[in-house]
C-alpha cells in the first residue's frame, strides 16, 4: 500500500552521508522517502557512497533496483575489504554507473543534485551542482566516491587530482532545513540514523546479499519511523552548521591505514 503524500514538505533537501558498503543502509531510507512521495522535485546532496545515491533518486530511480543491482554487482566480493582491494570500489563504481547513467540523467536531475568532492591541490572540498555533460557528471561520483591507495592515489576531475569527498565534507549541506541521513549514529546534525546502533567498520566489508538487504529493510523502517514523526510534529530537524571537520570514519581509517603502509 502506498503511503498518503505529505500536505506539506517538512524538509526542503536531503543529504546522504558518505559511508562505504553501509549505504544500503540509506538506500532503505531513501526508498521510505519514495513511499511518502517525498523525492519528487527535492533536491539530494551526498558525499562518497551518498553521492551515486543522491543523484539516483534526484533522477527517479526506484531505491529497491538500486539495491538489488549494488546486490547483484558486489556478490563476487562479498567479505572482502575494500581498503585492502582498493579495485573493488574502482570495478563496482564503472559497473554502476553503466547500470544506471543514460544520456537522460541530467534533464531528470536538472540541477538538484550537489557532489561533495576532496580537491588534492590545494586541500580543499569542492561542492558541485551543475555538470557539463553526463561523463562530467560520472566524473564527479567517481571523485567523490574515491578512496586513496598507494596503486590508486586520486581520481581526476575537471583536470585535478581528487579524492573521497568524505575527507573533507561526508555530509554536505543544501540550506537549512536539509533532512539529513548517515548510518553512523554517532555523525553530528544526522536527522535519520540506525534506531539500532551498526558497528562504523563494517562500512569496509562488503556485505552478503542477506546482510545488505537486512540493511536496506532497516534503513526503510528507521526512515519510515523518523518521517512520521516529523509529520506527526513529535520531531524536528535537527539545527545544522557546517562543519569544518566534517569527516567519515570510512575517510579516517583510510589516512591511517596509508600512515601505516
Amino acid at each position: 500500500m502506498v503511503a498518503r503524500p505529505h500536505t506539506s514538505k517538512p524538509f526542503h533537501a536531503v543529504s546522504f552521508s558518505g559511508c562505504g558498503t553501509l549505504n544500503f543502509f540509506q538506500t532503505g531510507v531513501a526508498a521510505s522517502l519514495q513511499r511518502a512521495q517525498l523525492a519528487g522535485g527535492m533536491r539530494f546532496a551526498g558525499a562518497s557512497a551518498g553521492a551515486g545515491l543522491a543523484t539516483l533518486i534526484a533522477a527517479g530511480v526506484d531505491a529497491e533496483h538500486i539495491c538489488e543491482t549494488a546486490i547483484e554487482l558486489l556478490a563476487r566480493f562479498a567479505g572482502k575489504n575494500i581498503l585492502r582491494r582498493p579495485d573493488i570500489p574502482l570495478t563496482f563504481a564503472n559497473e554502476f554507473l553503466d547500470a544506471f547513467v543514460d544520456e537522460g540523467v541530467l534533464a531528470r536531475i536538472d540541477d538538484r543534485v550537489h557532489i561533495s568532492i576532496t580537491e588534492v591541490a590545494p586541500l580543499r572540498n569542492l561542492r558541485v551542482n551543475r555538470f557539463h555533460d553526463v561523463d562530467d557528471l560520472c566524473s564527479a561520483i567517481r571523485a567523490s566516491c574515491h578512496i586513496p591507495s598507494l596503486s590508486h592515489r586520486s581520481a581526476r576531475f575537471r583536470g585535478g587530482a581528487c579524492v573521497d569527498g568524505g575527507f573533507t565534507r561526508n555530509t554536505p549541506l543544501v540550506g537549512h532545513r536539509c533532512l539529513t541521513v548517515s548510518p553512523f549514529a554517532m555523525s553530528r546534525n544526522v536527522d535519520i540514523a540506525p534506531s539500532r546502533a551498526i558497528n562504523p567498520l563494517r562500512a569496509v566489508v562488503i556485505p552478503d546479499a542477506k546482510r545488505a538487504r537486512s540493511l536496506f529493510e532497516r534503513g526503510r523502517a528507521d526512515g519510515h519511523r523518523h518521517l512520521e514523526r516529523l509529520r506527526n510534529g513529535a520531531v524536528t530537524l535537527k539545527p545544522k552548521r557546517s562543519a569544518r571537520r566534517d569527516v567519515s570514519p570510512i575517510a579516517w581509517a583510510r589516512r591511517v591505514d596509508l600512515a601505516g603502509s
